[in-house]
């Protein structure tokens, strides 16, 4: 009996302590980790935004991009650009994850790609999209591109106000199907990303029950052990 006290007294520290880990484990922090700053409110210029450059016939349209750089692996959660909102809310374009193509992304190399939908209500907007934990834009240290799309049912036609406050080094534009290195874009981009040494609560749910299920198992078997003691 003495023993099988010993396990209940000690079974709320062990839960408390596995559920303590659980929730340190898979807080999000968030961090932003590219900022360039907006771009002007009141743009009197900017980069066009339009169209399908890949289907459509060329010249027609014109997408962009920017180089980024991490210094440590991530888990990328929220990415968005300064965009023209006004009259666009609800339309969508689409946002990519290129590889480094030495200069421009590589277009054999598509690493993320979703369509995101304009919310913003006045004239320029952070626009983008939340990707979250488990849906899958794990990045190692290294160099990226960041694309913004109008790709076949994208709806948006606007652009990227210029210059954005601290820009990106390296950018490109793609016009006809080609991206092509062009550095004075200087739109803006922000993306924010957890370290990937952060683990989502999926896997840490596996390791929580098999932890209760060895415990269970322990005490069953101390209960056996107590049992004999006493006969």
């Amino acid at each position: 009996m003495k023993i099988q006290h010993t396990i209940k007294r000690r079974l709320p520290t062990v839960l408390a302590s596995i559920l303590l880990w659980g929730s340190l484990t898979t807080t999000a922090f968030a961090a932003l980790l590219i900022d360039t700053g907006p771009g002007p409110a009141a743009p009197s210029s900017w980069w066009s935004l339009q169209s399908d450059v890949t289907g459509g016939s060329p010249g027609s349209g014109q997408w962009l991009a920017a180089s980024f750089d991490l210094n440590n692996d991530y888990f990328i959660t929220d990415i968005a650009g300064w965009m023209i909102t006004g009259g666009q809310t609800g339309n969508t374009f689409t946002i990519s994850v290129y590889a480094d193509g030495g200069g421009v992304p590589d277009p054999t190399n598509l690493l993320y790609s979703n369509q995101a939908t304009v919310t913003g209500t006045g004239q320029t907007n952070w626009e983008g999209y939340h990707i979250g934990f488990g849906n899958g834009l794990p990045l190692f240290a290294g160099t990226y591109w960041l694309g913004f799309e109008v790709r076949p049912g994208n709806t948006y036609a606007g652009g990227m106000p210029s210059p954005s406050v601290s820009p990106l080094l390296n950018e490109a534009f793609n016009p006809s199907g080609t991206w092509l290195d062009f550095d004075g874009l200087d739109i803006g981009v922000r993306i924010s990303g957890d370290l990937l040494t952060q683990v989502p609560l999926p896997a840490a749910a596996p390791l929580f029950a098999s932890v209760i299920g060895l415990m269970g198992l322990a005490a069953r078997k101390r209960k056996r052990q107590a049992l004999v003691l006493t006969a």
